[in-house]
């Protein structure tokens, strides 16, 4: 599946084709709530500085990785740059980047441009149907204006806490992990 469109928005919240121009803000802002919590859902390029402090794993400051493109590293003033193949590192889950080479990775800063992603047409389902809810919630909330700015629990809980539960049991498998990042 791809990221849903305003036609699919349109449709799966039952709304008219005049809406379609209103619409279209809140399922731009649903997907990047959705991707601020799975990842990008198409591919992105990045080029990232990352720091290395030892062992054999760089750890993607995004993800899911989709593949890496150029390993280099920003050496101090007067060192030359050290260029590393992409096909010595493994790309491994919650976005490592694993070292199959033989010799040891210099400690330091390394420059890593990679595309992150899923691959277009390859969205899950549930990915899918979560941006359609979210873009529902988003809908919802502006249309009940003053109502909606009060807390969830109370002034719209009977409306919004299925659609909440759902969306949470459609996000719960691609959830990224948390992590820290210096």
């Amino acid at each position: 599946m791809n990221v849903p469109t305003v036609s699919d928005a349109l449709q799966a919240l039952n709304l008219q084709p005049s809406d379609a121009t209103e619409l279209e803000g809140r399922l731009v802002a649903a997907v990047a709530i959705i991707e601020g919590l799975v990842g990008p859902l198409t591919p992105q390029a990045r080029t990232d500085r990352i720091h290395y402090a030892g062992g054999a794993i760089l750890l993607l400051r995004s993800q899911p990785c989709l593949s890496v493109e150029d390993i280099r590293t920003i050496p101090p003033v007067g060192y030359a740059v050290q260029e590393f193949d992409p096909d010595d590192f493994l790309v491994g889950a919650e976005g490592m980047l694993i070292y199959l080479g033989a010799d040891l990775l210099p400690l330091g800063w390394f420059e890593v441009t990679y595309t992150v992603g899923r691959a277009a047409g390859t969205i899950p389902p549930d990915l899918h149907e979560a941006v359609l809810v979210q873009t529902g919630l988003l809908w919802q909330s502006q249309r009940r204006g003053s109502v909606a700015r009060s807390s969830l629990g109370e002034a719209q809980g009977a409306a919004i806490t299925p659609a909440v539960r759902r969306l949470e049991q459609l996000l719960a498998p691609h959830l990224l992990a948390p992590r820290l990042i210096a």
